[in-house]
């Protein structure tokens, strides 16, 4: 008896890391498309977080898979205008959102902290 097409071990573990791939890619591309953090991200996917950085990793671009000790940081300049001071009154919420090249995201929301957060920095 002969069996046509026998997929062996190699070509199933293959298979199985294609269909990984596909699955990650997909969500790290809808993370990204959301704007929500990677913890709240994967909370609502039920999906672990290690697992989603891991592979977030594994398919970022070779440019931001170097060390962190040959990385230059980039700064821009920050200031608030004469409208942006203590106590003064605000119509809409105040929010500081930075995303960092790995994806990583830092929100202050609030006057106050913004406001402190800017006169530290000088601003």
């Amino acid at each position: 008896m002969t069996i046509n097409n026998p997929i062996d071990g190699a070509t199933m573990r293959e298979e199985l890391r294609k269909e990984k791939h596909a699955f990650w890619k997909k969500h790290i591309s809808s993370w990204q498309e959301t704007g929500l953090t990677v913890k709240k991200y994967c909370q609502n996917h039920s999906l672990p977080i290690s697992q989603f950085k891991y592979y977030q990793y594994q398919f970022a671009p070779e440019t931001k898979k170097t060390s962190h000790k040959k990385q230059s940081v980039d700064f821009i300049q920050v200031s608030a205008d004469s409208s942006f001071k203590q106590g003064a009154p605000s119509t809409q919420p105040v929010m500081l959102s930075v995303i960092t090249p790995h994806g990583y995201r830092i929100e202050l929301e609030g006057m106050d902290i913004l406001v402190d957060l800017l006169s530290r920095l000088g601003a």
